[in-house]
């Protein structure tokens, strides 16, 4: 959360004579069937940066889980799979549940996005009770449904890593022991439940600063969302809730140079026309350099110690008034309703602020503030010569939102 508030001062002092001067514009602990999924954005690049622990095959396999999201599930459960049963949920059998949209919402503002979390692979440790390794029913190459990743095992356990060839339209996976007489009852017991998953999630460019949660519940068991086929028993719970965590922490920092809070306004080409040949000046003028970081959305407007009209007044020591037009330019990765900032008027009101957003981050790129008093304003102020025209103008830029 920024808001940076930034008082400008300008001056313009006219040849002896003619002088004149502006001075100064200015979360609760999860239950046994619950798991959290973290990501966060700081700054750095265009996406997200998952920060979920990862599942237990990882540490078995972690070739399969470089540049993937993975995370453990607390499900566990035996299972009697009977080996070539006709009916392939008597087998070893899961299916994963179809995509789901998951709405997060920020805990700061109440803003929510739209969040699809998708199955691609799931893990398990199943041991048996007794029969050796070939006995194991998930200690095969070919499950029926699912795509072979990984397998690893001893005479009491096997641990398998299989593919979801649809993850839109996850199909029932299902296998059977490769060293079993058919009709044969494996007693299992199944743990160290883990999966990959995708998550499409919005862009974090366009996501306010702030912590975004959201949350969903998945069935377990014979015929639910998580499907583990017939002749389950001692299944921990018939349910199990996914937490989501969306941090958006962006970087927002501007840089002026020193001396710049001040800014001398002058022709375009000084003061030399008018001296020498008396040419009104076509304005007076002054830009600011400054470096700027942003990687979200933010608002700029200002704030006038007077005005004229919709804009920020300088004013002489007879009471004349003139005004100033402040306007900013900023880098192409930094856009306002889609198009290019450049010398973009900056309103005097916050309800009229002009929002911004990122392309993509931005990191120590130029921007620029112009201040300029046209030309018929310039030639009403040079009635007053010798005199000294000042005011103040506050920029605020908020990304707060």
């Amino acid at each position: 959360m920024f808001k940076i508030l930034r008082q400008q001062r300008l001056w313009c002092r006219l040849p002896a004579g003619i002088g004149m001067m502006l001075s100064g514009l200015q979360s609760a602990p999860l239950s046994a069937d619950e798991v959290t999924i973290t990501a966060r954005y700081t700054g750095n690049g265009v996406n997200f940066e998952n920060t979920t622990p990862q599942a237990g095959f990882c540490v078995t396999w972690p070739q399969n889980c470089v540049g993937r999201f993975t995370v453990a599930l607390p499900i566990i459960y035996n299972k009697k799979a009977v080996q070539g049963a006709p009916d392939a949920r008597d087998r070893y059998f899961m299916r994963v549940p179809a995509p789901r949209v998951v709405t997060v919402t920020s805990t700061e503002n109440g803003t929510s996005y739209p969040v699809t979390f998708e199955f691609r692979a799931f893990s398990q440790t199943v041991i048996i009770s007794s029969g050796g390794i070939y006995s194991n029913p998930v200690f095969t190459r070919y499950p029926v449904g699912c795509r072979y990743l990984m397998t690893y095992g001893t005479h009491v356990w096997v641990q398998y890593l299989w593919g979801v060839p649809n993850p839109q339209s996850p199909a029932s996976c299902s296998s059977s022991a490769i060293g079993s007489p058919a009709e044969t009852v494996a007693d299992t017991s199944t743990r160290a439940f883990g999966i990959e998953y995708g998550l499409s999630m919005p862009s974090p460019l366009r996501m306010k600063h702030g912590l975004y949660k959201g949350q969903t519940t998945y069935t377990v068991g014979p015929g639910a969302d998580f499907d583990l086929g017939n002749g389950v028993t001692n299944l921990n719970s018939p349910t199990v809730t996914l937490n989501f965590e969306l941090e958006v922490n962006h970087a927002f920092v501007l840089d002026f140079p020193p001396g710049s809070e001040r800014a001398v306004l002058e022709p375009p080409n000084g003061w030399l026309d008018w001296v020498n040949r008396g040419r009104k000046p076509q304005r007076l003028y002054r830009e600011h350099p400054f470096r700027i970081w942003s990687s979200g959305p933010f608002k700029v407007y200002m704030r006038c110690d007077q005005s004229v009209g919709e804009a920020c007044a300088i004013q002489n020591a007879q009471g004349h008034e003139v005004p100033v037009q402040v306007a900013l330019s900023l880098p192409e990765t930094i856009t306002h309703s889609g198009t290019p900032v450049k010398q973009l008027p900056i309103p005097t009101r916050e309800t009229a602020a002009l929002v911004f957003d990122s392309l993509a981050p931005t990191l120590n790129r130029q921007g620029r503030l112009h201040y300029e008093v046209a030309r018929e304003h310039a030639g009403e102020m040079l009635k007053y010569p010798g005199t000294t025209y000042s005011g103040s103008v506050t920029l605020v830029f908020d990304a707060e939102l």
